[in-house]
């Protein structure tokens, strides 16, 4: 059952619902609520039975209360609350979503203490999620772009571009998930799970299937998630330094790029994307405007230290934005830019001219694209290190544990974090991964006892 939820949290859709939150984020939020809700059914039985030794936890259990208790402040303090408190429907990593984070996490660390042997499930389960989103992600990159798995199916607005489910082509393919950063992120992440498995068990079906999610990895054409690959798969070699097996790790790793190559030279690929090249006149270009969401960043921060709430960028773009220049482009055509903000939605804005008229105005991003920046527009500066603190000690048990490749997950989630963000649609991978390591260590631990 377990591995089931797992496996949910990370696929499920409803080509019903109303895009794009209730399409890819709802189905699998609920997922992990399920997921979440049968661990704690395992585990309340046991702790009455035992007490666990919770001490290496408690950095965790601190870390991660200081960044919810910070959230809560700065959505409280927030002149849009609710917006605050719940984030972006589509991003869907508002409050609720990482206290249900936060209690998998603890639940999964003290479950395996207690019996490790349910650690198997989950991995398959997680393993299984991943061969899902390649097999998922490939017929929208080599068949069809429009495959968006939704009841619209193929549907487009008149002009060809977007999809009827609002995707653009651009982001395209998404597998089940709403983007393709999102779907590279699993990839890339389960990608690194799976070379771990076969470094530790040298099973050349695990070294078949880092080959799969890594050639549907290169067709999202993600460069963040590429270096998660790479980042992921350099952790795990402090504890796997076999050469042979390492060789049969970059052979699969060259076929699949090998692959994927060939399929552009043959014309194969329904979706083609070339690079950005880094030029020194717009350096931005090769960013994919990251280096302007930066730097509004550090103007909001500067503006209010102490957070916006959840998926904070979104909720600061309209205050920082330089709306008579760079972000003109974000405003109605001839609309005055704002004196006055009146609401924020998912997507965009209300607000009052310098007359007191009422206009709409777009939201360039309602993430940063870098996990610290969007930390601190978030919650503040208390909450992304209690964040952190709980993140890191998390991966240091899971260093020590009997299963230390869990920790190479988190490596990649970081490297990932560089450039993009987080979402309920995945985030919770990387947690699982390092509270089961977590939760592998104290029962080792206990067992050297």
């Amino acid at each position: 059952m377990l591995g089931f939820l797992a496996f949910l949290s990370l696929t499920l859709i409803n080509p019903l619902g109303t895009p794009r939150a209730g399409v890819w984020t709802e189905p699998k939020t609920w997922a992990l609520v399920l997921w979440t809700a049968v661990t704690w059914i395992h585990l309340l039985p046991l702790l009455l039975r035992a007490r666990p030794r919770v001490r290496p936890l408690w950095p965790f259990l601190l870390g991660f209360a200081a960044f919810l208790a910070a959230g809560a402040y700065a959505a409280l303090r927030s002149p849009f609350p609710f917006r605050a408190w719940f984030g972006q429907s589509t991003m869907g990593d508002g409050f609720a979503y990482w206290v249900t984070v936060g209690a998998l996490a603890l639940g999964t660390a003290l479950l395996l203490h207690f019996r490790p042997g349910l650690f198997r499930s989950q991995l398959y389960g997680v393993l299984a999620a991943g061969a899902v989103q390649a097999l998922s992600v490939l017929p929208q990159a080599l068949w069809d772009w429009r495959l968006d798995y939704t009841a619209t199916l193929g549907q487009t607005y008149p002009g060809g571009d977007p999809l009827l489910s609002t995707i653009w082509r651009g982001q395209m393919p998404i597998g089940l998930t709403s983007h393709r950063g999102h779907v590279a992120a699993v990839l890339a992440m389960v990608g690194v799970l799976a070379a771990a498995v076969y470094l530790r068990r040298r099973s050349k079906a695990f070294l078949g299937l880092f080959a799969f999610l890594s050639f549907a990895l290169w067709f999202t054409y993600t460069r963040g998630a590429y270096l998660a690959l790479l980042g992921g798969l350099a952790a795990l070699y402090p504890w796997h330094r076999d050469g042979r097996a390492w060789l049969g790790v970059f052979a699969a790793l060259l076929a699949s790029y090998g692959a994927f190559l060939g399929a552009r030279t043959l014309d194969l690929a329904a979706v083609d994307r070339a690079m950005p090249a880094l030029t020194l006149e717009d350096p931005d270009a090769f960013s994919s405007g990251r280096l302007r969401f930066w730097t509004l960043s550090l103007e909001a921060i500067a503006r209010n230290p102490w957070g916006y709430g959840f998926d904070g960028f979104g909720l600061a773009f309209p205050f920082v934005a330089d709306f008579s220049g760079k972000e003109r482009r974000y405003l109605q055509a001839d609309a005055p830019p704002p004196v006055e903000v009146v609401e924020v939605g998912d997507y965009g804005f209300r607000y009052r001219d310098q007359e007191g008229k009422e206009h709409w105005g777009a939201l360039a991003s309602n993430k940063a694209h870098n996990l610290l920046l969007d930390l601190l527009l978030s919650v503040g500066p208390f909450g992304a290190l209690g964040y952190l603190a709980a993140f890191l000690s998390l991966l240091w048990l899971a260093t020590k544990g009997s299963e230390p490749g869990l920790a190479a997950l988190g490596v990649a989630y970081l490297v990932y974090g560089l450039t993009w963000f987080e979402c309920a649609q995945f985030s919770h991978l990387a947690w699982w991964a390092l509270a089961a390591g977590a939760g592998l260590y104290l029962r080792k631990a206990a067992d050297d006892r």
